[in-house]
């Protein structure tokens, strides 16, 4: 590869792995990564990752397919939007309260500008491959390596890149390939990097529009202005089911 490259080649890529292009390209990378200050804004609802295991089973939508919908349409009730787009699966993207938004999927939304234009973006969902296709992928792409992937599924705090008023952050235990950063730097291509690419089809870095993610997911690159849960979506009193406070109304 090195001797049909040029000595210095440079990659814009807005999710680019640098320990993926050292591995692909066999050269030493250089990541510049400019502070950009967004003139959007990013609200995080933090108590489901809304993964696609629990809103699809043997291809039927979940109940809690529904329960997402009802937070979408709350969403747009309470900020007034008229041009709202939505991220989320293929599989409930053609839903019939989402299809009438401007909707795009996971793993189809990159380079896309459609979206470029809404009032207000819904990013719901945690994209994330299964854990076969991920060893799958690392085999392809760390071919020499000689020692045996580490497969261990396990959990470790992560923190959100957020402090409240007091300087005060949070974090959530997050599962991962912890014990292997070759398996872990698949994943994050596949998980963490589809959620900042899907949130960033609003191009909030230069228009001051706000993107609501329904992942619990702590992403670095993605710093909320504030973590809410569903209870604060739907302003319900401390202790009341959520779901109910809308038909107690």
């Amino acid at each position: 590869v090195n001797a049909k490259m040029p000595s210095h080649v440079i990659w814009l890529d807005a999710t680019g792995n640098e320990h993926l292009y050292r591995q692909i390209f066999r050269r030493p990378v250089k990541v510049v990564q400019p502070n950009v200050k967004m003139a959007g804004r990013i609200v995080q609802i933090t108590d489901r990752a809304n993964g696609k295991s629990t809103l699809v089973k043997g291809g039927q939508h979940t109940g809690k397919v529904s329960q997402l919908v009802d937070q979408v349409g709350q969403i747009i009730e309470k900020n007034g939007l008229e041009r709202p787009g939505i991220v989320t699966f293929q599989e409930i993207s053609t839903h019939a309260d989402f299809e009438r938004l401007n909707a795009l999927h996971f793993y189809g939304a990159r380079g896309s500008n459609v979206q470029q234009d809404v009032d207000g973006l819904i990013v719901a969902g945690t994209p994330q491959p299964s854990l076969l296709d991920a060893d799958k992928l690392a085999r392809m792409v760390f071919n020499e390596r000689m020692t045996p992937f580490n497969l261990k599924w396990s959990m470790k705090d992560v923190a959100y890149s957020f402090a409240d008023s007091a300087g005060s952050g949070r974090a959530y235990p997050t599962s991962g390939f912890w014990h292997d950063e070759d398996l872990q730097a698949v994943l994050w291509q596949y998980r963490e990097a589809e959620l900042i690419q899907a949130v960033h089809r609003s191009r909030l870095t230069v228009r001051p529009v706000t993107v609501w993610l329904l992942s619990n997911l702590p992403v670095w690159d993605l710093p909320p202005a504030a973590l809410y849960s569903i209870r604060d979506l739907y302003a319900a009193p401390h202790g009341v089911d959520a779901w109910l406070w809308p038909q107690v109304l």
